[in-house]
């Protein structure tokens, strides 16, 4: 927050551990004009701040991949392990340094920092996933978090999560398991719409085939979700969802106000 005495401007800042700052920062009042393009799943990482130079590098081309960060910005080793090393060298394609004449552009060493992210139609980056729970299937590679954050875009669902497993490249497990806003886990009508609805927004490949509701999801000690309770038996638990408030305002300000409650979730605590 800046400028109290008037109008209070809301940022988002990202840093990693091995960057001596932060790298990316995104203003928030951008936010209602991203939204009349496009609905990101979540708030926007945005764009490098200065000295940094934070780049997508995967498979697809430019416009998604994983983040990796270079520049000034980065730390020079781990204090008290100075044989560790953060960085990579990296070489990158020409799309992705944009025809910088300066070869120092294209190869340089980059911290991969294992974090997946798309970029949107206005250029701002947002967070789809971590590297480490992506799958391949039919030679499509693609984020568990980013069928999770669909999923809660329906109307009708609170919370999702997505588990998948493979053996020796053949997927073994692979189902989504939602809270509701009722609480209900029967409902095969919801359940069918549900369906119907994330196959408009996913391509197939990225549709789990099996849908649980609970009433809730386990979580670890530290408050993230509990994969390997959900990867062992259907969840359940005895607690009842908060009811979720009945709105009439616009579907846009209710997405607004969900991504306020991300970047600052002491207000609702």
């Amino acid at each position: 927050m800046e400028n109290m005495k008037s109008k209070p401007i809301l940022r988002r800042l990202v840093f990693h551990a091995q960057v001596t700052g932060d790298c990316t920062y995104f203003d928030c009042k951008r936010l209602p004009l991203i939204l009349e393009n496009e609905t990101p799943g979540s708030v926007p990482i945005s764009l490098p701040i200065s000295n940094c130079n934070v780049v997508l590098f995967g498979e697809n081309g430019t416009d998604q991949g994983e983040i990796i960060v270079g520049g000034h910005c980065i730390a020079a080793g781990y204090f008290c392990y100075p044989y560790l090393m953060p960085l990579e060298l990296v070489e990158l394609p020409p799309d992705n340094y944009g025809g910088c004449p300066n070869s120092m552009c294209r190869v340089q060493c980059y911290f991969k920092t294992g974090d997946l992210a798309k970029k949107l139609l206005s250029g701002d980056l947002v967070f789809i996933g971590r590297k480490d729970r992506t799958i391949k299937v039919n030679g499509q590679r693609f984020a568990v978090d980013e069928i999770e954050n669909t999923f809660r875009e329906h109307p009708d669902v609170v919370d999702a999560a997505v588990i998948c497993r493979k053996v020796e490249e053949e997927i073994i497990l692979f189902e989504a398991h939602l809270v509701t806003k009722n609480g209900d886990i029967e409902g095969e009508t919801l359940k069918s719409s549900i369906r119907s609805w994330i196959q408009s927004k996913l391509p197939q490949t990225m549709i789990p085939p099996h849908i649980f509701f609970a009433r809730s999801l386990p979580l670890t000690s530290s408050g993230k979700v509990d994969y390997w309770s959900l990867a062992g038996s259907i969840y359940s638990s005895g607690r009842d969802v908060d009811n979720v408030e009945e709105n009439s305002l616009d579907s846009r300000i209710q997405l607004i106000k969900r991504f306020v409650c991300e970047i600052l979730p002491c207000l609702y605590a």
